[in-house]
C-alpha cells in the first residue's frame, strides 16, 4: 500500500503485486521514496522460503480479494484524470479532526477484509487485544470507541473477562437504546 501511494497508483495495483510474489515494485518504489526499513521488510518476505512467503501472500490476497470485484474497485479507484468524485484525503482528515466510519456489508464480494486491514474493526474480525488496549492506550490519551449491539456481542468476541476489562477501562459508556439485554454488572453489596 505504501508503494502504491508513493507512486500515485490505484489500490488495485496492490492486489496485482500480491498475485506476483516476486514483483520488485513494492521494494524499489519505497526505496526510491526515501524509506529505509520498509523496503527491507518487504524484501524479507519476497525472499523468504516459498512456504513462508506463500502464507504471507495468501493472507494478504484474502484481505485484498474484494478488489477483484468490479463494483468494489469502481468505488476505490479513480475512473480517469477528470474524476471529480469526492475522495478521502488522509492529510485533510488528520488536519481537520474528522471522523471516519468504516463500513462493509457481510457476505460474498464484501470489502470487509480490506476494512479490517485498514481499521481492525471488532465486528469485522476478532481483535483479542482490544480490552487490554483500552487501558494502555487510554493512559496515553488515545481515545478508543467500541460500539456493540449488546453485552453478549462483546462476550462472544472477548469472553466474559475480556468484556469486563473493556467495560471497566472505558471512560464513557453510552446506551443507545433498543437493546432488551441488560449489561452484566459485577455483584454489589446492599451497602454500596
Amino acid at each position: 500500500m505504501l508503494a502504491a501511494a508513493l507512486d500515485g497508483r490505484p489500490i488495485t495495483d496492490v492486489y496485482r503485486w500480491l498475485t506476483r510474489p516476486t514483483a520488485r515494485e513494492p521494494v524499489t518504489i519505497p526505496q526510491n521514496g526515501g524509506y529505509d526499513m520498509t523496503p527491507d521488510q518487504v524484501a524479507g518476505v519476497i525472499f523468504a522460503p516459498e512456504k513462508q512467503r506463500g502464507g504471507v501472500y495468501d493472507t494478504a490476497q484474502q484481505m485484498a480479494n474484494c478488489l477483484t470485484n468490479r463494483q468494489v474497485a469502481r468505488w476505490v479507484t479513480p475512473h480517469s484524470a477528470a474524476d471529480h468524485r469526492r475522495q478521502f484525503s488522509p492529510e485533510a482528515f488528520v488536519r481537520d479532526g474528522g471522523t471516519l466510519y468504516s463500513l462493509s456489508k457481510e457476505g460474498r464480494g464484501t470489502a470487509g477484509p480490506l476494512v479490517t486491514a485498514l481499521t481492525v474493526a471488532a465486528n469485522v474480525c476478532l481483535w483479542r487485544e482490544l480490552p487490554n488496549l483500552y487501558s494502555h492506550d487510554g493512559s496515553r490519551g488515545i481515545v478508543l470507541m467500541t460500539i456493540l449491539q449488546s453485552w453478549s456481542q462483546g462476550v462472544e468476541v472477548w469472553g466474559e473477562s475480556g468484556m469486563k476489562r473493556l467495560w471497566s477501562a472505558s471512560n464513557f459508556k453510552v446506551y443507545g437504546g433498543g437493546v432488551a439485554e441488560v449489561a452484566h454488572r459485577p455483584h454489589r453489596s446492599p451497602h454500596e
